[in-house]
């Protein structure tokens, strides 16, 4: 019977010292408002939970810069890659646009001879778009294995560099556009 009263006990015991933390963590405290922030980022929609990198990509898109520096103090490059992923999937889909309409004005009298040379470079943009992504993506998850870091760094560390892969094809899409622009002069 002993045994029985002292499992009754546990369960009261364990209230008590959720109560007690309760009140302690109710304190306003640097701590306390960065757990308090980042439970209110998984509190609204839990991003790390999400399995696809666009939708993760999205949910932190949609946080502010505080909850997000609030986020990388406790975690380095857990939030920030995703946010800036977001953008710049934007801005390259922005460019691949730009290019699109920039090579009918610029290639307008190709029309006549060869009707399909503006078409076959849209198909070859959107194929060129896709191998690359492809490749970034595939590169970018073999590089923390080659360097060793563990897998609970390991997404983080992915992010980043599908990040600074993105810049980079950001740059060289936009060197396309300018000599699209520059075959208008």
């Amino acid at each position: 019977m002993q045994n029985h009263s002292n499992c009754l006990r546990l369960p009261a015991i364990l209230c008590i010292l959720t109560v007690l933390v309760s009140v302690a963590c109710s304190a306003q405290t640097p701590l306390r408002a960065l757990v308090s922030a980042n439970s209110q980022i998984q509190n609204e929609t839990d991003c790390f939970s999400l399995g696809k990198w666009d939708e993760r990509e999205a949910c932190f898109a949609r946080q502010d810069d505080e909850q997000i520096n609030l986020c990388e103090k406790s975690s380095p490059l857990a939030c920030r890659p995703y946010k800036e992923m977001y953008f710049a999937e934007k801005k390259i889909i922005q460019t691949e646009t730009e290019i699109q309409k920039y090579s009918v004005v610029s290639y307008k009298n190709y029309l006549i001879d060869d009707p399909d040379y503006v078409n076959d470079l849209d198909v070859f943009l959107r194929e060129s778009g896709k191998a690359w992504a492809s490749y970034r993506d595939s590169q970018c998850q073999l590089e923390p294995y080659i360097n060793g870091i563990s897998r609970r760094e390991f997404a983080n560390c992915v992010e980043q560099c599908r990040l600074e892969r993105t810049l980079s094809r950001i740059v060289e899409l936009q060197g396309l556009l300018a000599t699209l622009k520059s075959n208008q002069e």
